[in-house]
């Protein structure tokens, strides 16, 4: 994909993305403003309507810088050429043709970046690590999935569940009992039946027993 495509690409999405945008800004001066600014990292605004106006001024900004774009690629105003990204995604080959493209793809590609993370449609970290891998850290996508960069794989929040279980078990990891009953979704007076009728042994740690999870599992067979 060379450049141009990405470019093309990216319009493409905020094309689409822009009626959400709108819809957000709308409601930016009632009660709550987004938690994250415009970088996608936490706000500085010390109130939710400090962050509201913040991000209205940044998105009035972002606005601006396209339609000097636009303006230098010949777009006459709305009333003639029509909204501003559908202008710039039938010029774009035009554009490519007569003008260096530096400043226009980075101009676009942080538009997009900007309404990814305002729109909702950027991942999210969770702070939790793949149980795949154990080496990425899984990502919010859309649809309430949940990606690993690492693994190059995308999976529904129970097959992850499903996943760390195992690796868990696997593992031989010690857990207490209320640990147990968590990760297997099990009651707690399950796993304590269980571990009197198998007789499990335990290891104290800092004075509290911990079983290998291996045995506490149902299917477990001794």
């Amino acid at each position: 994909m060379t450049d141009l495509d990405i470019t093309r690409t990216q319009l493409e999405e905020l094309i689409a993305w822009w009626p959400d945008l709108t819809d957000h800004q709308a409601t930016l001066y009632g009660l709550t403003g987004h938690s994250v600014d415009m970088a996608g990292v936490r706000t500085i605004g010390s109130s939710p309507v400090e962050t509201a106006v913040l991000q209205t001024l940044r998105t009035q900004t972002l606005i601006e810088e396209l339609e000097v774009l636009a303006a230098e690629w010949a777009w006459r105003g709305f009333r003639l050429d029509g909204p501003i990204l559908l202008f710039l995604h039938a010029r774009l080959p035009w554009a490519a043709a007569r003008y260096p493209m530096d400043h226009a793809t980075d101009l676009i590609a942080r538009a997009h970046s900007i309404v990814r993370v305002l729109t909702g449609h950027a991942p999210r970290p969770t702070g939790h690590s793949c149980p795949g891998c154990g080496k990425d850290q899984l990502l919010v996508v859309e649809d309430e999935r949940l990606r690993c960069d690492t693994c190059d794989l995308t999976r529904t929040p129970d097959e992850v569940l499903a996943l760390t279980r195992w690796r868990l078990i696997a593992n031989q990891t010690l857990v207490t009992r209320k640990e147990a009953a968590e990760i297997l979704g099990e009651p707690e007076n399950t796993i304590k039946q269980r571990i009197r009728r198998r007789q499990l042994e335990y290891e104290l740690v800092e004075g509290t027993r911990h079983y290998n999870l291996g045995d506490l599992n149902k299917n477990h067979v001794p």
